[in-house]
């Protein structure tokens, strides 16, 4: 048997009758009056106190019964006796105490009878009760055993869907997983890229420092070539005036050896010119 499933309605426990039975018992009796005759018939709860006081409240009836059978025989009997003889009235006197007795008797018995009555009314009426609680408790249990399978029910279904999330929250997982590890390869490679973009960053900023530096020397060395080249240009000027005033003076100069060279030329053409003449009037004188 399934420890999860309910135990069916039908099966009650011993002391109990089914609904349909108790339902035939309210419907015979709708006032709630309870008589004797209604003792007679089959109840399915034991009420053994019941029971033996209803026999005994039939044997004290079935007592007074004959008690009341036997009073005419007795009162004929006495009158019979008292017109006999008067020699008869102890045993008149014996049964007048009888007959108190069975008086009292009666009434104890029908005391009792009532009592008893009373008594089955407070049991029947117990018993409606019980029966009415057994009846609620049974539609309590009904409504929990319905109830109880509605929640196993709900439970079954609050079971798969936790299975199907735990299922899905799984493959989202994996997922999520998966995609967190691509996209920390992804980061991995960009700052791998990152830190080679810095090493050749930092690689032209040194070349753009050393570029800077040599921009600077160049910069000066033009400078300085530039204003060498103005005093060489200055120089040249100068240079070239000097070279024109050298040149006049060159000419000049040369007009006046050219001069002189012709001065010279004529001295000496005069010199040797003196000479001879010198020399023919010395041989001359000699001769």
């Amino acid at each position: 048997m399934d420890p999860n499933l309910l135990p069916e309605v039908d099966s009650l426990p011993d002391g109990f009758v089914d609904t349909e039975e108790a339902n035939r018992i309210t419907t015979n009796n709708p006032t709630g009056d309870v008589s004797i005759e209604k003792t007679k018939k089959p109840r399915t709860f034991p009420v053994p106190l019941c029971e033996e006081e209803t026999d005994g409240n039939e044997d004290d009836l079935s007592k007074v019964s004959s008690l009341e059978q036997k009073e005419p025989s007795q009162t004929s009997s006495l009158q019979g006796s008292s017109q006999n003889s008067n020699k008869e009235t102890e045993s008149t006197q014996s049964i007048e105490l009888r007959k108190q007795e069975a008086v009292e008797t009666e009434r104890k018995t029908s005391k009792n009878m009532f009592k008893s009555e009373q008594d089955f009314l407070e049991l029947m009426l117990k018993y409606q009760q019980v029966v009415s609680e057994r009846d609620s408790a049974i539609t309590v249990r009904d409504k929990l055993e319905s109830l109880c399978r509605e929640l196993q029910r709900q439970n079954k279904m609050l079971m798969e869907e936790s299975k199907r999330v735990s299922t899905e929250g799984q493959s989202l997982r994996s997922d999520l997983s998966t995609k967190f590890q691509e996209a920390i390869k992804k980061f991995q490679q960009f700052q791998d890229a990152l830190v080679k973009s810095n090493e050749v960053f930092e690689t032209f900023k040194q070349e753009i420092d050393k570029m800077s530096k040599a921009i600077k020397e160049l910069r000066k060395e033009n400078a300085f070539l530039k204003s060498k080249t103005e005093r060489s240009d200055f120089t040249l000027v100068e240079l070239v005036e000097e070279r024109e005033r050298l040149k006049k003076l060159l000419e000049k100069t040369k007009n006046q050896k050219d001069k002189l060279e012709s001065l010279c030329r004529f001295l000496q053409a005069q010199a040797e010119s003196k000479n001879s003449l010198n020399s023919s009037h010395s041989a001359a004188a000699q001769a």
